[in-house]
């Protein structure tokens, strides 16, 4: 089979503040969206909101604070913002694994919130996990979430389409188009702002459309 046909993750992360290229970078992330996909369809998505650690907090609610960027970060000090059943960003990792890497009976038996299966579908390596300018994903993913079974996996979006896709699709193109993708619940009503599950199933949907 072809391998662009096997298992690819499609991956985007929303922060409260990033500044990923520095030597020590600072990232806090507060929401992650993923799409898998495998033989060519969605099989399964995951979609979490990410709880500042107390390292962070302080610096999260002062972006959230700041009327600039406001407008598509949720308020930890929100009394609702156990609604969004925010997770703890080491908590994550593992549960990310078994998403990449599990079967669909493996995702199922994990009776977590985050994830959505679309089908059913086999455990399989991954090949690629895809991210626009995955700078902020490579911390976050690797420093923060420590997803040792998923390291090597993460290549650029811009990259991955030319080398792999022959197409001609870049991230400048799809900033562009990003913002009207579908959006998590929260974000649908936030008509300005990106989405990281949006962002996710819109990368994955050009992905997808090249082989229709």
């Amino acid at each position: 089979m072809n391998k662009l046909l096997r298992n690819h993750i499609f991956l985007d992360f929303e922060a409260y503040f990033a500044q990923p290229y520095q030597e020590c970078p600072l990232v806090v992330p507060f929401e992650i969206g993923a799409i898998r996909v495998q033989n060519g369809e969605i099989v399964a998505q995951f979609h979490a909101f990410i709880l500042p650690n107390s390292n962070d907090y302080e610096c999260a609610v002062n972006c959230v604070l700041d009327s600039n960027i406001n407008w598509n970060k949720p308020h930890p000090n929100d009394p609702n913002f156990h609604l969004f059943r925010p997770i703890e960003i080491t908590k994550l990792g593992p549960l990310f694994e078994i998403f990449a890497l599990g079967s669909s009976i493996d995702l199922y038996q994990l009776k977590c919130p985050f994830v959505s299966i679309q089908t059913s579908f086999s455990a399989h390596f991954v090949d690629s996990i895809i991210a626009k300018d995955p700078t902020l994903e490579n911390v976050v993913l690797y420093h923060q979430m420590k997803c040792k079974n998923l390291e090597g996996k993460l290549i650029d979006f811009d990259l991955f389409s030319h080398a792999f896709l022959g197409a001609k699709f870049s991230s400048k193109q799809a900033n562009l188009e990003m913002h009207k993708a579908n959006k998590c619940k929260y974000h649908s009503q936030k008509s300005s702002s990106h989405c990281a599950l949006g962002d996710a199933r819109y990368l994955a949907g050009l992905f997808i459309k090249h082989f229709q």
